[in-house]
């Protein structure tokens, strides 16, 4: 029978991500990751969540004549393993041998224990506390690096805490590792991230509720008609009916009073001038003092590629009211003191999302980007406290979002 095996590089403390959310610092030296590779030369199967999947897809590419003997090897194991990816959201995968499930399922996990030779490995601590409850683990093991982040900001999970008290009275494993998620930032309540987006039925907002659910966040989606309702609970995300247009910043303030971080995603949807300055300029900048008056410092909007006073767009053509909508309303974000980060997408598509991106772009026309990898990188940066105070352009392309957004 194979072993389920959850293994991870850890600080001294116990942690496997600073106070930002950032774990560059485990990056593993050659012996390390040497022993990192003997410990999963068995794995046949990997059980993702579809965050770690992203960051680990780097891998499908690596390993080249180039590369040091250690990356070479790790990639040999990581391209002949299986990997399922747990996502309710994600559109499909990009890598070799890779299949999507909905949701993660204790019987078939023991089914393919029972079944397979080889080794099951398990990516991710929030996946892990999900098969540490159902108690099918058989070890699991952790290097640590010498850095202590006893002040780090990183929560446990609920679950992670009763199944690892559990798990340890049982005497059940060889070894183990205090692993959290980072979640950035940590949630008023102490647990999950309350997340506000405004113009919660747009095809962008449907695909971000759904992917913020999908980590555990709670998720309050703004809309103004009601009839929306039910698309925006299919999400997983509760709606709430908030005529932003026309309501005022007070108004805003109270609708946003709680939350931890507010995603603007509304617009006017162009053909009225009058209306596009009013929703994508007037409200947006309101939303921004609300933010501001009810406490809520992380801002995301969601804006677009060649976003800017310099726009080129001529007065003539009927995008220039939304261009100068956008340009005013990004520029005034700048000014306040909210932990704002302003997404350009390029040309929207309805194409499904590869996870994978090009930053910083040329603008020249060639921009082409699939919502769901727009929505993608709208959920990765509110986990990236790093990328406050940046304007990240971007279009479908040839990295994963994380480290497409980390090495930007």
């Amino acid at each position: 029978m194979a072993k389920l095996i959850y293994s991870g590089i850890t600080s001294l403390d116990g942690y496997v991500a600073d106070r930002n959310g950032r774990f560059d610092w485990s990056a593993p030296d050659e012996e390390v990751h040497a022993f990192v590779n003997d410990l999963e030369r068995d794995v046949g199967t990997y059980l993702l969540g579809r965050r770690i999947y992203e960051v680990m897809s780097v891998w499908e590419t690596m390993g080249t004549a180039g590369d040091p003997p250690v990356i070479q090897d790790y990639a040999r194991i990581w391209q002949g393993a299986d990997k399922v990816v747990y996502s309710t959201s994600l559109a499909g995968v990009s890598a070799a041998r890779t299949r999507v499930e909905r949701a993660f399922s204790p019987d078939a996990v023991r089914i393919l224990k029972a079944n397979t030779d080889r080794n099951i490995g398990i990516g991710g601590p929030t996946l892990a506390a999900q098969a540490l409850e159902a108690g099918w683990w058989t070890s699991a093991s952790s290097s640590s690096t010498p850095l202590p982040w006893a002040a780090a900001s990183v929560s446990f999970r609920t679950a992670w805490r009763q199944a690892s008290s559990s798990w340890m009275s049982g005497g059940s494993a060889t070894a183990w590792s205090i692993c959290a998620t980072a979640a950035w930032p940590e949630g008023q309540n102490g647990s999950m991230t309350r997340i506000a987006i405004i113009g919660g039925h747009g095809k962008v907002a449907l695909r971000l509720s759904a992917l913020l659910t999908d980590e555990g966040h709670s998720v309050t989606s703004f809309i103004r008609n009601p009839d929306h309702a039910a698309d925006v609970a299919e999400t997983g995300a509760t709606p709430s009916v908030l005529d932003v247009e026309n309501a005022t910043t007070a108004e805003l303030a109270g609708a946003l009073q709680g939350h931890d971080a507010v995603v603007w995603s509304a617009g006017a949807g162009g053909g009225n001038p009058v209306r596009t300055y009013a929703v994508d300029r007037d409200a947006a900048i309101r939303s921004m003092d609300a933010a501001a008056q009810a406490g809520v410092d992380r801002y995301v909007m969601v804006s677009y590629l060649g976003a800017g006073k310099d726009h080129g767009v001529p007065e003539s053509n009927s995008f220039f009211a939304y261009a100068e909508a956008k340009a005013a309303a990004d520029d005034y974000l700048r000014g306040t003191g909210l932990a704002w980060t302003i997404l350009g997408p390029g040309s929207l598509t309805d194409k499904p999302g590869t996870g994978r991106i090009d930053v910083d772009p040329p603008r020249d026309g060639n921009g082409a980007t699939s919502r769901d990898n727009t929505a993608s990188v709208a959920a990765a940066v509110i986990e990236m406290p790093e990328t406050a105070g940046r304007t990240i352009e971007f279009r479908d392309g040839s990295l994963p979002v994380a480290a497409a957004l980390g090495s930007s």
